[in-house]
């Protein structure tokens, strides 16, 4: 295959042992989770997204948010797609949290 030795030549030692590594990883239904914090977060992170997905040429997973316990902004991108979430998804400041319970609203009285 002459386009494909042309192709190959051209590339550096590191980005050899990418692409075995590929071939290595990434069968038909691969996936490749990046579980850390706002990894797909803003317009570099949807950037990201979408340049990993072609390299590896399968489904990335990756989050917009500080992952916690329910895996808030959790978002998945395929080889080819345009990543489909906002820049501004993970980045608002997140609303002050008020305890459960009767009274809550209220200060505890002094005795």
């Amino acid at each position: 295959m002459p386009g494909y030795r042309e192709w190959s030549d051209k590339l550096t030692t590191r980005q050899r042992r990418l692409v075995l590594l590929r071939r290595t990883l990434c069968d038909a239904d691969a996936e490749i989770y990046y579980r850390s914090c706002s990894g797909f977060q803003g317009k570099t992170g949807k950037d990201f997204a979408k340049v990993s997905a072609d390299f590896w040429r399968s489904e990335v997973v990756g989050h917009t948010k500080i992952i916690a316990l329910t895996q808030p902004g959790k978002r998945s991108l395929r080889p080819c797609q345009e990543p489909y979430w906002p820049d501004a998804e993970g980045s608002e400041a997140s609303a002050a949290k008020k305890p459960i319970g009767t009274g809550a609203d209220q200060k505890p009285k002094k005795d």
